[in-house]
C-alpha cells in the first residue's frame, strides 16, 4: 500500500486494442491504482463514467464504433467533470486541436513507458484535487459574496467590472448581467475607505461607504470593492443634526436662564438669558462650580438641595447672587442629560421670580392687614356682647383660649386654629338679640326664655354669613351648640355634618360654662365639667376634643385662671 493515496484512485480504461488495454491495466495495478473496468467504445465509456464515477479516465482518441474518444471525453467532461488523459499514437493536427478543446488533463503517447504513464496519472490526480479544492473555495466565496447585504464589485486595474453580486443591483439600478464588462465609473486603488455618492441608471443617488482591497481574480490583479448603502444612516445623522439645531435654538432663545453642567457640577454652557440674569459671560463661567458661582459661602445642604432638584426633575425656589453681589429670587428646575444610556451631566433652568415674589409679599401684607382688621372687628363685637351681659364677662375670651389649646393638642394646623380663635371670640354674638333682663336673670329661665336664648346661634349666623372671612366663621358659630347624637340645637345636626372647629368649640364652651359663676347658680367646678364631657364622649362630644381637654387639665397643668 502506498501512503500517497494511489489505492483510492479509481481509473477507467477506454482502449479498443485488447493487448494495449491489458498492458495498461497491469501497469496501473502494479503502481497501486485501482482499475474499475475496461471498455472499448465511446458509448461504453460514457455509460461507465456515469455508473462507476471513476477518478480518472484513460481514453484512446481513436475508438471502435460511432463515437470517438474526443466526443466521449467532451460528453464526460460536460456531464460529470471527470479528468480525461488521452492515449495517442500519431494523430493529425486537426484531431489534436479538437482534443485540446475538451481541456484534457494530459497525454500519454503509445507505445508508452511505465514512468510516462505514472507521471501523467499523478499530474492528473493532483490537478484534479487542486481544481476541486479551488472549485469548493470558489463556491464558498461566491456563496459568501452573494449572501452579503453589501454590494460587492470586482474590477480589473482599468475599472472594468468583472463580477458583481445581487446586492449591487439595488445601488446601480441595473441587472448584474448588464454590469459585467461595464465601467465602474471611477478608478479604484488599494486600501481605500471613503464615502461616495453612486448614481444608478434610474438617476437615483445612493450614498455609500466604499472599502477597496487588491486581490487576484482568475490569475490576474484586480480590486474588490464593498459598497454599503448608508442612506438610512445619513438620513438619521441629518435628522440628529436638525434635532440638535432645534434644541440649540430653544436653548439660545429661551427667556429662562439655562445652563448645562458636567457630572461634577461644573458649568459647560450657558445661554444669553442666563448671562443677562446673572451678569456673567459664558467665558467667565465655563468650568466653574455652579453653586460656588451663584451661592458662594452657602453650606453643603444648599448644594445638595440643588442636586436633588435637578436629579429628580423637581422645582425649588431660592435666593441667588448675581455677579455684582445683588441677590435675586429665582425658581430652579432641571434634569439629567443622558446619552446612550449614560448620564453625562445635567441641565438647570433659572427663572427670575423677583416680581412674582414681590407681588406675593404684597398680597401677604394685604392679607395680614385684612386679617388684623377682621380680628379687631371680631374683638369689638365680642366686647359689645359682654357689655350687655356683665355676668358672663370674659366667657368668650376664656372659651377662645381653651378651644385653641384643645386644637393645638389634637394637632390641627395653624389655619384651623386661627379660624377657631376668631369664631370662639364671638361665638355668642347672637345674644345681642336676647333681652338683657333674660341674660342677667338670677333665677332659672322659663321654657319660653330658654327658647329665646337658644336662638342665639342662628342669630349669630345671620349676622356674620355675608362677611367674607377666610374661614367658615358663620357656620362654626351656627353649630357650636350641636351634639354628635343630634340632640343639640338649633339644627339638630349629627356628627358627620358638624365642622371639626365646631366640635372643638362646643367642648370648650361646655367646660367654661360649668366652671364659671352664673346669675342663677354658683360655679360647678372643673371636676364636674370634666365628668360631663367624659360622660358624653363619643355620643354628644367629639372623642378627640374630649381627650385633649381632659389631658390639658389633668396632665398639662392647664387652668382657667392662668390663661385669662
Amino acid at each position: 500500500m502506498n501512503g500517497d493515496g494511489r489505492e483510492t484512485t479509481r481509473i477507467l480504461i477506454v482502449e479498443d486494442e485488447e493487448i494495449v488495454a491489458q498492458d495498461i491495466h497491469q501497469v496501473l495495478e502494479s503502481l497501486g491504482y485501482t482499475v474499475t473496468s475496461h471498455v472499448t467504445t465511446g458509448e461504453e465509456a460514457v455509460a461507465k463514467a456515469e455508473a462507476d464515477v471513476p477518478n480518472i479516465i484513460l481514453m484512446d482518441i481513436k475508438l471502435a464504433g460511432d463515437m470517438n474518444g474526443i466526443e466521449a471525453a467532451e460528453i464526460i467532461q460536460r456531464k460529470f467533470a471527470i479528468p480525461v488523459i488521452f492515449l495517442t499514437a500519431y494523430v493529425d493536427d486537426e484531431t489534436l486541436n479538437r482534443a485540446k478543446i475538451t481541456d484534457p488533463f494530459g497525454y500519454v503517447s503509445k507505445p508508452f513507458k511505465d514512468r510516462d504513464l505514472l507521471s501523467a496519472v499523478e499530474i492528473a490526480r493532483q490537478r484534479s484535487t487542486t481544481q476541486k479544492a479551488l472549485c469548493e473555495r470558489g463556491d464558498q466565496f461566491r456563496s459568501i459574496i452573494e449572501g452579503n447585504a453589501d454590494a460587492i464589485i470586482i474590477t480589473d486595474e482599468r475599472g472594468t467590472i468583472l463580477f458583481a453580486n445581487t446586492a449591487a443591483e439595488s445601488i446601480f439600478a441595473c441587472p448584474v448581467a448588464d454590469m459585467i464588462g461595464g465601467d465602474f465609473g471611477f478608478s479604484l486603488s488599494d486600501s481605500v475607505q471613503q464615502e461616495r455618492d453612486i448614481t444608478g441608471q434610474d438617476g437615483r443617488v445612493t450614498p455609500v461607504e466604499l472599502r477597496v482591497a487588491s486581490m487576484q481574480y482568475k490569475g490576474k490583479s484586480a480590486y474588490i470593492a464593498a459598497l454599503r448603502d448608508i442612506a438610512d444612516r445619513k438620513n438619521a445623522e441629518a435628522e440628529a443634526r436638525r434635532q440638535q439645531a432645534r434644541i440649540r435654538s430653544v436653548f439660545e432663545h429661551s427667556r429662562e436662564g439655562m445652563v448645562t453642567l458636567d457630572t461634577e457640577d461644573r458649568i459647560v454652557t450657558v445661554n444669553r438669558s442666563f448671562e443677562t440674569l446673572f451678569g456673567y459671560t459664558e467665558e467667565e463661567l465655563r468650568g466653574r462650580n455652579i453653586v460656588e458661582c451663584l451661592a458662594p459661602g452657602q453650606d453643603d445642604v444648599t448644594s445638595q438641595n440643588v442636586k436633588e432638584t435637578v436629579r429628580l426633575s423637581i422645582g425649588m425656589e431660592a435666593h441667588r447672587r448675581r455677579k455684582d453681589g445683588t441677590m435675586i429670587d429665582v425658581s430652579i428646575s432641571g434634569g439629567p442629560i443622558v446619552v446612550d444610556g449614560e448620564r453625562e451631566g445635567f441641565f438647570v433652568i433659572y427663572r427670575d421670580i423677583g416680581k412674582q415674589k414681590q407681588a406675593e409679599r404684597e398680597i401677604m401684607r394685604n392679607y395680614e392687614t385684612i386679617q388684623s382688621v377682621l380680628e379687631g372687628t371680631a374683638q369689638a363685637l365680642a366686647t359689645a356682647v359682654e357689655l350687655r351681659d356683665p355676668y358672663t364677662a370674659g366667657h368668650q375670651h376664656r372659651v377662645t383660649r381653651l378651644a385653641c389649646a384643645i386644637a393645638d393638642e389634637i394637632n390641627l394646623d395653624d389655619d384651623h386654629v386661627k379660624g377657631i380663635r376668631i369664631a370662639a371670640s364671638i361665638h355668642d354674638i347672637g345674644k345681642i338679640h336676647v333681652p338683657a333682663e333674660i341674660l342677667s336673670k338670677p333665677d332659672a329661665l322659663t321654657d319660653m326664655e330658654f327658647n329665646i336664648v337658644k336662638l342665639h346661634p342662628r342669630v349669630g349666623y345671620g349676622l356674620l354669613k355675608n362677611i367674607d372671612f377666610p374661614w367658615p366663621i358663620a357656620d362654626i358659630i351656627h353649630q357650636h351648640h350641636e351634639r354628635l347624637d343630634g340632640s343639640g340645637y338649633p339644627q339638630g345636626l349629627t356628627e358627620k355634618d358638624i365642622l371639626t372647629e365646631s366640635k372643638v368649640l362646643s367642648v370648650a364652651d361646655v367646660v367654661e360654662a360649668m366652671i364659671s359663676h352664673r346669675p342663677y347658680r354658683t360655679a360647678l367646678g372643673i371636676d364636674a365639667a370634666l365628668d360631663e364631657i367624659r360622660a358624653g364622649r363619643g355620643t354628644k362630644y367629639d372623642a378627640r376634643a374630649v381627650d385633649a381637654c381632659v389631658t390639658l387639665f389633668t396632665k398639662r397643668g392647664y387652668t382657667m385662671e392662668d390663661n385669662e
